[in-house]
């Protein structure tokens, strides 16, 4: 509530149909139907008004409250994309040690670690985080006597002790 009024524009005009409204809302059939829903407590009679979107499939999946809503502007879509495509939120942290106490870089780094929104989505999703651009592989380097010898615990130890090296 803002003012005395609530900032989400409720409660909604009523409309026979779904139209395009021109805050980049849909402006969401709510039909006159005159039924409504008195609470004493807070001393309002609801009515279809007052209802947010919702879709009954998804309420029914999560268990739970889910507001819907359609944004179709760009405006919108430029506000989400904006936050994926910006990339990780970056910080620089210097460790310094006073006196002789000794400093444990890698938990001042897990600790300063910050995960966003968006980053954690991607994770959760398990996209790549990253490109690997060219590719690289790790090639061996031979050193006399130095072979890598496969090793199969079901294979007799003298078998083992006779190979080369």
């Amino acid at each position: 509530m803002k003012d005395g009024k609530c900032s989400k524009g409720y409660p909604k005009p009523f409309a026979e149909i779904t139209t395009s409204g021109s805050n980049e809302y849909p402006i969401y059939r709510r039909c006159d139907n005159g039924q409504t829903l008195r609470k004493e407590r807070v001393n309002y009679e609801f009515t279809n008004r007052d209802v947010v979107p919702y879709n009954p499939y998804l309420t029914e999946l999560f268990n739970c409250h889910i507001n819907v809503e359609i944004a179709t502007s760009i405006r919108s879509v430029k506000y989400l994309y904006k936050y994926i495509y910006k990339g990780h939120d970056r910080t620089t942290v210097s460790i310094q040690s006073e006196g002789n106490e000794t400093v444990d870089e890698v938990k001042d780094y897990l600790d300063a670690q910050y995960v966003s929104d968006s980053e954690a989505c991607w994770r959760i999703l398990q996209f790549d985080m990253h490109e690997y651009a060219p590719s690289v592989e790790r090639l061996p380097i031979h050193i006399e006597g130095g072979q890598n010898i496969p090793y199969d615990p079901t294979t007799e130890t003298a078998a083992v002790g006779s190979l080369p090296g």
